[in-house]
């Protein structure tokens, strides 16, 4: 698993034949893609199926990182720490799903929970929001989201740190709107075991975030959890009396992502 950020490249180490020929593998890296640095991200719950421990997850292989990197995806100018960030320090993936939300976000308030480094958030603002605010419960994260805005030259900008579900309470008791709402919450159910609590949290997460939405607004919503997926293959409807609408939640090749637009 490879992602590329200008003359880095950063590999997810999640086999053993990975982890004893990391240093192998890097060469080869550089030889045929021409990066001067590369990073081994050795974390995730993969590797224990692999009877590897997570031990040392992140560690320079060749060259230098001096600091977050700046990656441009969707007009918008990310920051990725990814010697210390979330996972590889930013969801490169995700780049379809945000510039699907970045068609709905022309002259809208945003709102966007679970940012991390700002993900909607920013591709928001370059797609002509009009504000933005950005939640999440690390503080390292936040700060990378406003220093991609000043480098991407976007006003509009706030972030609040703390828990995901406090805030959408806070934000409800003070009558707060939004014209466009994005929730991409973590993997509330990574296997199946967890999938009856996780369910009960996506559907808390939408209860508390559909009535953010401003009339004729948007709820996006993501799903990421393999057992939503293989109990029910496709996609999974829920009923939501709460906002007179219905919550489509489904996985794709992506993270899934679905819209709902709200009327009152």
């Amino acid at each position: 698993k490879l992602l590329g950020m200008g003359t880095g490249v950063l590999a997810a180490r999640l086999s053993q034949s990975d982890e004893y020929e990391a240093d192998a593998y890097a060469a080869a890296l550089m030889s045929q893609t021409g990066a001067k640095n590369v990073v081994k991200n050795a974390s995730g719950r993969a590797r224990a199926l692999e009877g590897l421990e997570d031990g040392e997850a992140t560690a320079l292989l060749q060259g230098a990182i001096l600091g977050p990197l700046s990656v441009q995806m969707n007009g918008a100018t990310y920051m990725a720490d990814i010697m210390g960030g979330q996972k590889t320090g930013l969801f490169f993936d995700q780049r379809p799903n945000h510039s699907f939300v970045q068609a709905l976000a022309k002259d809208a308030r945003v709102l966007d929970m679970f940012s991390h480094v700002g993900g909607f958030g920013l591709a928001c603002l370059a797609g002509g929001a009009k504000s933005a605010l950005c939640v999440d419960g690390s503080a390292p994260a936040l700060a990378l989201a406003e220093m991609g805005a000043e480098r991407g030259g976007l006003a509009g900008l706030s972030t609040r740190q703390g828990d995901a579900f406090a805030v959408l309470e806070d934000l409800g008791a003070q009558n707060a709107q939004f014209d466009l709402v994005v929730c991409d919450p973590p993997a509330f159910a990574p296997a199946k075991p967890a999938l009856e609590a996780g369910l009960r949290a996506y559907e808390r997460v939408a209860r508390l975030a559909a009535p953010l939405v401003a009339p004729g607004g948007y709820l996006v919503a993501l799903v990421l959890g393999g057992s939503v997926i293989l109990i029910m293959p496709g996609l999974w409807l829920m009923p939501c009396g709460f906002c007179k609408a219905s919550l489509l939640l489904f996985r794709l090749i992506w993270p899934a992502l679905w819209a709902k637009r709200l009327k009152h």
